[in-house]
């Protein structure tokens, strides 16, 4: 894993967005269209906004999201109102946008259809930005899932997964897919997040730190304290 260290939070976002644009970029010169996939959150909201900024062929590029709280699209606690709000906004307004909620009433139906509807992803997005919390959970992939070794392993493509915090229900795309990602970045800021990358690259253990999965030379990390 490649480790990038600022010692500003707005340095990094700059930084970051400006190495994402560059990936678009390159994909879009390669085959006339993009992916990226972002996660939720607090810690990303201002890359978003950088990224917002730029002059850029948008409409030739599709966001989706890494995960996702199964909640109405217009709840607090969605990541979809998350992205629209502070993403989908200025010069990247002409983005195409694929959410993860079709159907709030059927948990097991808006699977069906999120993963439908999610295909382009299928073969790993041209740039996924994760995320991790301080139980080194990252998409929607916990240690206190009672699932969490089949999630791990899953090859599907999105899973229906369990919480520990409400909301609980969560859909979240598999490792299988986002391992897949041309571009794969890691995104944290604090201390206590950089000792938990410490702690998982020791103990080699998936199933205590999900981020494990991820942990590999493909993976650049961007981290501040």
């Amino acid at each position: 894993m490649l480790r990038k260290s600022f010692a500003l939070k707005n340095e990094l976002e700059r930084i970051l967005s400006i190495q994402i644009i560059d990936a678009l970029r390159v994909s879009i010169n390669r085959k006339g269209e993009a992916t990226l996939l972002v996660s939720g959150g607090s810690t990303p909201i201002g890359l978003f906004k950088e990224l917002s900024e730029f002059g850029f062929d948008w409409e030739k590029v599709t966001i989706g999201l890494v995960d996702e709280r199964y909640v109405p699209t217009d709840n607090g606690d969605s990541n979809e109102k998350l992205i629209k709000t502070n993403l989908l906004i200025n010069k990247a307004l002409s983005a195409n946008f694929i959410g993860m909620i079709y159907d709030d009433s059927d948990y097991k139906i808006n699977l069906e259809i999120a993963t439908k509807k999610n295909s382009v992803f299928n073969d790993g997005a041209d740039v996924v930005v994760l995320g991790m919390g301080t139980d080194a959970h990252t998409a929607s992939l916990f240690p206190s899932d009672l699932n969490i070794k089949e999630h791990i392993s899953s090859e599907k493509v999105l899973l229906n997964t369990t919480a520990p915090s409400f909301p609980e229900k969560r859909i979240t795309f598999t490792p299988h897919v986002l391992r897949k990602s041309r571009n794969l970045v890691l995104h944290i800021t604090g201390e206590k997040k950089l000792e938990l990358i410490t702690s998982a690259e020791n103990e080699k253990n998936e199933i205590k730190h999900p981020i494990f999965s991820f942990i590999n030379p493909k993976l650049t990390m961007y981290y501040t304290a």
